[in-house]
């Protein structure tokens, strides 16, 4: 429910399944990098970094895509490939211009993810 949250306050009325899972992915790649916290909730509510509230409401779209995520990276974690990631591992900050969400691997500006990888999405386009 925190990932659902996060992605209500970070990417509503984006209509991009892919933008609002990379929400999701790039909170799951700090948990997996040694400069943040190593569980979901302890990175996801870190201080100043994503807009987590408590009180936001979860909604059932944010929710299937929150698990969607948490379950392709688990079975990552499980040495699967190609599980359907849609943005890298080395991808850990975004920030949004009030219509789309840019994503890129430092906090100084720095290019911004291309959307290259395959989506598991396409069926919903």
């Amino acid at each position: 429910n925190v990932i659902a949250k996060i992605i209500y306050n970070e990417a509503r009325g984006i209509d991009s399944l892919e933008e609002q899972a990379a929400v999701a992915w790039c909170i799951l790649n700090r948990v997996d990098s040694q400069d943040f916290p190593n569980t979901i909730i302890a990175a996801a509510t870190q201080p100043n970094q994503f807009a987590w509230n408590s009180n936001t409401p979860v909604l059932a779209e944010f929710k299937i895509i929150a698990e969607d995520v948490i379950k392709r990276w688990l079975l990552e974690k499980q040495g699967k490939e190609n599980v359907g990631r849609v943005l890298p591992q080395d991808y850990l900050y975004f920030y949004g211009d009030g219509e789309r969400n840019h994503f890129r691997k430092t906090y100084e500006y720095s290019a911004t993810w291309d959307w290259s990888l395959s989506s598991p999405y396409d069926f919903e386009k």
